[in-house]
């Protein structure tokens, strides 16, 4: 069907009262509680089981145990901004700070994505990442050379981090 089809049916349902609106393009049947995180991952990071984006930042460094505090503000990294240098929103009382990114995110490349964000944080905030992303890279069998087509867009002080992280690869192997 097509969009307008679809926005007129959906409207009809919600006027019968046979579906309930949870939030913008969220409908239900029942009354339920939509958890933001939920929310958060369906829109930004996985959408009809396509990755179109992931974590960076402060939450990223939360998910590989850089941090042991879960940040207040959610840094999401999604096809879904145009904006590279990021924007802060509030989505269902979460302070949430999404942007895009350079190259376009998918199940192959984000975490190479993540990898080289954690490196451009150490780098800017002086984060201790090295052992997390030792672990992460061996972990995720990701190779020095599968980053080569994302350098370009990188700065000089984030390849000479990916050398040293992977000296310590080679080291811990």
């Amino acid at each position: 069907m097509e969009y307008k089809q679809v926005k007129n049916v959906f409207k009809s349902l919600l006027i019968k009262g046979i579906v309930l609106r949870l939030r913008d393009g969220v409908y239900s049947f029942e009354e339920q509680v939509l958890e933001p995180e939920r929310y958060l991952y369906e829109r930004y990071i996985m959408r009809k089981g396509k990755r179109i984006g992931t974590f960076y930042g402060q939450s990223l460094a939360f998910e590989l145990g850089i941090f042991q505090q879960r940040p207040e503000t959610v840094y999401i990294m999604t096809n879904k901004e145009s904006l590279t240098h990021g924007r802060k929103k509030t989505i269902m009382d979460r302070k949430v700070r999404i942007k895009g990114c350079e190259y376009a995110i998918d199940e192959d490349n984000y975490r190479i994505l993540q990898v080289l964000d954690m490196l451009r944080m150490r780098y800017r905030f002086g984060w201790p990442v090295f052992d997390a992303l030792v672990q992460f890279v061996q972990e995720n069998d990701i190779a020095y050379q599968d980053f080569k087509p994302f350098l370009d867009a990188y700065a000089d002080h984030v390849r000479n981090d990916l050398a040293d992280l992977y000296s310590m690869v080679e080291e811990v192997t």
